[in-house]
């Protein structure tokens, strides 16, 4: 019997098995089938489950986590009404010693995205790793099988480690779940295509996020994926680089569009981060603040500790700046750690505080752990990094190393075109650098944005990326 992909061949299936076969057939029809059409098609798969005879699947562990999984489908409201049923099919499992590798991994990783749902991100990495070991354990199972789990392993341990802001290790097993795409349900990789586009636009990669993002929209096509809990990372990257990128009227469009697909999921939170970074280009920094305060309080209640708890309190900062409250800001920043490889890194928005005050000595030490990190620095941060060694080494009539460092700022900013507001150099000492860097041999891109600068329209063309993700 193989796998149907679609609710109408399923319905199909179902109708001629229980015709010609009866209620077993059509039970095992729907085991083999109902992981391609759960995140679709959830509240029709527990109608076809709950047309046969319940004496049949009652004591049936992987029908039971059909059931649960059913509640990750589109318009469902419930995060947690699939959790009952999963701790049902685990009891099952527990108290069978006979139950197989497979069911048993499988049930354990579609548990773990039920509870990475709710937020409950160390609970589920915890049975998605139990998963991997049991794979790598077992030397029974068939390869096909194997590598199709071990897929969806390395796709639900990634999405979590995303969660924790571990994007190194996240990047490793999600691009071995993409590579692996055919293993994957259409709204997996939807979800593992949307989790890549924002660790590359993490990264400072934006040519690379948007591409992610342009994938996961194809995948989706027209299933409804992409406006949904599985496709909200590409849409929150989506706006994210366009507010890097100053593209107000794009900013405007996906805002409903991302609060409607992180809206009751894991990805909620998010959500509410990326609107509240639009503020930076739209001014509306009170707006934003709100939208901030209520990411901290989706993700309040979660396990572990939250990439996006810090990076929203490293925005709250970036808006008291934006409001003239560097008292604020400076507090904020100063309780703040920075996250791997400086995605997000309130050193150098320190660093701005200081140079703005006067204190150069005091600028360079802030600076110091961003330059010792060396290529692994998120390319993203490393552009303000550059802005203000350049910046201060101007003032200190270091004039060579200062052309360098503004010299690869510029080129990051045009090969990602950033062209959000900066603040932490002052007006006069960027128009002084500009006039060097003028002079200088430059890539035409690069040229580009320095007519733009020169010409006064710093504030409304570019600067550095104060997005602290």
């Amino acid at each position: 019997m193989h796998e149907i992909g679609d609710l109408v061949g399923l319905e199909s299936a179902i109708e001629a098995a229980r015709a010609t076969e009866g209620e077993r057939a059509v039970l095992g029809i729907i085991a083999k089938s109902w992981p391609a059409i759960s995140t679709t098609d959830g509240a029709r798969l527990r109608e076809l489950i709950e047309s046969v005879d319940h004496e049949e699947w009652n004591d049936d562990p992987w029908i039971i986590a059909a059931m649960g999984a059913s509640y990750r489908s589109l318009g469902t409201k419930s995060r947690s009404a699939a959790l009952p049923w999963f701790h049902t099919a685990k009891s099952l499992l527990d108290a069978d010693p006979d139950a197989s590798v497979s069911t048993r991994a499988n049930v354990g990783l579609h548990h773990a995205a039920a509870l990475r749902s709710v937020g409950r991100f160390e609970d589920g990495l915890r049975l998605a790793i139990a998963a991997r070991e049991l794979l790598d354990s077992d030397l029974t199972m068939r390869p096909a099988l194997r590598i199709r789990a071990q897929a969806k392993v390395a796709l639900q341990i990634g999405l979590i480690e995303l969660h924790l802001g571990r994007y190194s290790a996240a990047l490793v097993d999600l691009r071995l779940a993409c590579g692996l795409e055919a293993e994957l349900s259409r709204s997996e990789l939807v979800e593992c295509l949307a989790g890549v586009a924002f660790l590359r636009y993490a990264a400072g990669e934006f040519t690379s996020a948007l591409d992610f993002v342009a994938r996961a929209r194809a995948a989706a096509a027209d299933s409804g994926l992409l406006a949904s809990r599985f496709g909200a990372p590409a849409l929150i990257t989506e706006l994210l680089v366009a507010v890097e990128q100053n593209r107000g009227a794009d900013t405007a469009k996906l805002h409903p569009i991302v609060r409607a697909a992180g809206l009751n999921n894991d990805w909620t939170a998010l959500a509410h981060y990326a609107i509240g970074c639009s503020a930076i280009i739209t001014g509306r920094h009170i707006e934003g603040l709100d939208q901030l305060a209520k990411a901290i309080d989706a993700a309040r209640d979660w396990q572990g500790d939250p990439v996006v708890t810090t990076i929203s309190n490293g925005m709250r900062a970036v808006l008291f700046m934006h409001l003239g409250d560097t008292r604020e800001a400076l507090a904020i920043f100063s309780r703040l750690e920075q996250t791997e490889n400086h995605a997000n890194c309130p050193g150098r928005f320190i660093a701005g505080i200081r140079f703005t005050a006067g204190d150069i000595a005091g600028t360079l030490a802030a600076l110091e752990p961003c330059e010792a990190m060396g290529d692994i620095h998120s390319n993203r941060t490393m552009f303000d990094v550059l802005m203000l060694r350049a910046a201060a080494n101007y003032e200190l009539g270091e004039t060579v190393a200062a052309d360098v460092s503004f010299d690869r700022a510029l080129l990051y900013a045009s090969q990602n075109s950033m062209r959000t507001p900066f603040l932490l150099v002052p007006d006069a000492v960027l128009q002084r650098m500009l006039s060097r860097a003028a002079d200088r041999n430059q890539p035409e891109a690069v040229h580009g944005i320095l007519s733009d600068l020169r010409a006064g329209r710093s504030v409304q063309i570019i600067g550095a990326s104060v997005n602290p993700a």
